[in-house]
């Protein structure tokens, strides 16, 4: 590095110093991973410079790690069209800023992991001198291996949650293809006022039953509760699988889930779902240098909410090639049913993300991501689509410290027919840009 580079960086720093404690955003530490280390969460984009933007290591065996992450960020946002409707306080135009917060401890035993993990965070729109009320979440997972030829993993999980407004997320990231994408970053941007209580826990147990096949059982449950009835949802999953894997790259698989749910009106509307796992999943290289990859795989699901009842095919895919030196493209497709908070009737929803990422240089890093939705909105052909394109760009000051600037297009529309909650903008275009400024201090190893 030049005299003249380094007088550069000196600067910046001493200017992000002075604006850490009033200005920025998001947990630079942020691996997003559950308390604990759930299986069912996606690869994160791969990281040669482990300790830049907070991705420290984790625990090693027989020790403990305790993190904390402080970030404050501001943004201004705008919206393009749609009528914002009354108590739509947090899609108003302007600016505003938030501060987010939080503590996780991890302790590694030889055959137990236990995660805790606990976060808050609150926003304050200058134009209109409202803040919103602070949300927390507090959540603890627990992982155990035994077994010394035939391994069991069993991983049980809970979380409790307060947030103060209502967030639509129609573009998770498939999580049964090993490495899909996550979009860049959590955004909290497409909401409206609507105070709600969220519990969640999780079971699941695998058994390797021979060298080649495992057996496995879950359970998932996630209960909403909001002060307006319509929002509240309660959704059980329970199921079992076979998985016998029949080459390197392709495995069979057999397995059954039952999902049963209530939503809309104090949850009273039901639906069950009867989801028949008859499918190969195939992961495999492209190319000698094992740079691309294509993975998918498939299922179908019974939908009943009486009186009717519809057959659908599920399923993910996934292509990925690696750049080299941290760079990444990759494409995702996934195919599901899913239950959405304040609609009375389930989403069929298909959707496509594609990433692209990389290092530019030890200190810089750029991730950009574009996602497209559209599904039906129950039996009746009734359609939404949506699209979301963002960009981030992060810069490492020193190991704990990092900032960055990223923005966020959104659009999306509901067929008129389609019943949406209280509040919530049938069609809505919107774009916002972000500046922020993280800490992640590794407390204690």
């Amino acid at each position: 590095m030049t005299k003249r580079q380094r007088m550069g960086s000196r600067l910046v720093a001493g200017v992000a110093a002075v604006v850490l404690t009033g200005l920025l955003a998001e947990p630079a530490a942020a691996d997003q991973t559950p308390a604990g280390q759930g299986s069912q969460t996606a690869r994160q984009p791969a990281r040669p410079y482990r300790g830049l933007f907070g991705a420290g290591t984790p625990a090693a065996r027989g020790g403990h790690a305790l993190d904390l992450t402080v970030s404050v960020y501001q943004e201004y946002g705008n919206n393009q069209n749609g009528e914002i409707p009354t108590g739509a306080l947090v899609l108003n135009p302007g600016w505003f800023m938030g501060v987010e917060g939080g503590l996780f401890f991890q302790q590694v035993g030889q055959h137990t992991t236990v995660g805790l993990r606990g976060d808050g965070a609150f926003r304050y729109y200058q134009d209109i001198k409202q803040t919103t009320s602070p949300r927390y979440r507090a959540a603890l997972g627990i992982d155990t291996t035994s077994g010394r030829r035939r391994q069991t993993t069993t991983h049980v999980g809970a979380a409790v949650e307060f947030e103060p407004y209502y967030v639509l997320s129609l573009f998770s990231a498939p999580a049964s293809v090993e490495g899909a994408a996550i979009l860049p970053t959590s955004r909290d941007d497409l909401l409206y006022t609507q105070r709600r209580q969220i519990y969640s826990q999780s079971f699941s147990l695998e058994h390797q039953l021979t060298a080649r096949s495992t057996f496995s059982l879950s359970e998932n449950v996630r209960y909403t509760k909001a002060d307006t009835p319509s929002l509240d949802v309660r959704a059980i999953r329970a199921g079992a699988r076979y998985g016998h894997r029949l080459s390197r790259y392709a495995a069979l698989r057999l397995g059954y889930g039952y999902q049963v749910g209530g939503y809309g009106l104090q949850a009273t509307q039901q639906l069950n779902a009867h989801d028949i796992d008859l499918s190969l999943d195939y992961r495999r290289p492209l190319t000698r240098s094992r740079r691309t990859t294509v993975g998918f795989g498939s299922g179908s699901s019974l939908v009943t909410a009486q009186p009717q009842r519809q057959w659908r095919i599920v399923g993910v895919a996934n292509l990925r090639h690696e750049l080299g030196a941290g760079w990444f493209i990759q494409g995702d497709f996934a195919r599901n049913v899913q239950l959405v908070e304040g609609f009375t009737a389930p989403f069929f929803v298909n959707t496509v993300t594609g990433s692209l990422g990389g290092f530019m240089g030890r200190r810089v890093e750029l991730l950009t991501s574009g996602a497209y939705s559209r599904g039906d909105v129950g039996f009746s052909r009734n359609r939404y689509n949506a699209i979301q394109g963002s960009a981030r760009l992060r810069l490492a000051l020193a190991r704990f410290i990092s900032v960055s600037t990223e923005g966020l297009v959104y659009s999306h529309h509901f067929d008129a027919r389609i019943v949406t909650p209280e509040a919530f903008p049938p069609q809505l275009s919107r774009w916002t840009v972000r500046w922020n400024v993280a800490l992640w201090l590794p407390l204690s190893r």
